[in-house]
């Protein structure tokens, strides 16, 4: 079986992320060729105090995510408080017709576990 090689979508479902965090993250994904695409606020961009974007916003991103076609992977960079805010306003039956893997911990555990139920 021929390994994945889509894009992988860095989303934040949760809190802003910084350049030098990802660093060493993207670095490795770049040398397996694994092209990857922004779904996320950086933390100078960030609309929302300590989160990356309105509760609105980010669930748009990560609906936006899934449904390109070219990804085949969600990877959420970051954890932390804000993801359950989405719950409510996520299409969780998408995940079913679209399936592709999610990645994340921390607060991302709740999104992991309504898109499994």
């Amino acid at each position: 079986m021929t390994p994945a090689r889509g894009t992988v979508a860095l989303v934040a479902p949760s809190g802003p992320w910084r350049d030098e965090d990802l660093r060493a993250g993207l670095e490795l994904l770049s040398e397996i060729g694994r092209p990857t695409r922004f779904f996320a606020s950086r933390e100078e961009e960030a609309s929302e105090d300590y989160l990356a974007a309105s509760d609105d916003e980010r669930a748009r991103s990560i609906e936006a995510a899934l449904a390109d076609d070219a990804v085949d992977l969600l990877w959420a960079i970051r954890g932390g408080y804000g993801a359950l805010r989405l719950l409510p306003k996520l299409d969780l039956d998408a995940f079913a017709r679209q399936p592709k893997p999610v990645l994340g911990l921390s607060d991302v555990s709740l999104l992991l576990n309504a898109i499994t139920r």
